[in-house]
């Protein structure tokens, strides 16, 4: 079973997206043990905690409509091996961070739920955030009729 995982996913990888699953072991792992470590009771931020879907969503289209009349930006869809510091496509490093935003908001709700079980807000935000620097990649690549 590993060995088809690795020949399937991990094989297709060259330097850079092996560094960045590396770093994104990393920051998940580190989330997932040291999520949180006092269970102090929680102001409760109800909407706040979705408003990263509305702000990733809404501005990440609209700052590269904007950074599209000033410099040459080329809105194409991110692919895992492109490097994240690239100037002229700026999806790669939404989509870096984007992944990077998931990944440690479901570790950290996971550890947070196996050590003490409740739901940690700030975990909520950051799977949100994650979720909405994707949707901003996707209406992007739609609004701007970039999408190669």
């Amino acid at each position: 079973m590993i060995r088809v995982y690795y020949s399937r996913y991990y094989h297709n990888l060259n330097t850079i997206g092996k560094i960045k699953s590396g770093l994104i072991l990393i920051g998940g792992l580190g989330n997932l043990y040291i999520s949180a470590s006092t269970n102090e009771k929680q102001e409760p931020l109800g909407a706040f905690t979705f408003m990263p879907i509305l702000f990733f969503g809404i501005a990440l289209p609209l700052i590269l409509k904007f950074n599209s009349f000033f410099y040459d930006v080329n809105i194409s869809k991110p692919a895992w091996n492109d490097n994240p510091f690239n100037r002229n496509s700026p999806l790669i490093s939404f989509d870096f961070g984007g992944t990077l935003f998931l990944t440690a908001g479901i570790c950290q709700l996971v550890g947070r739920i196996i050590g003490y079980m409740s739901i940690d807000l700030s975990s909520l935000f950051l799977i949100n955030a994650g979720i909405g620097v994707y949707l901003g990649i996707f209406l992007s690549l739609k609004w701007l009729n970039n999408n190669n």
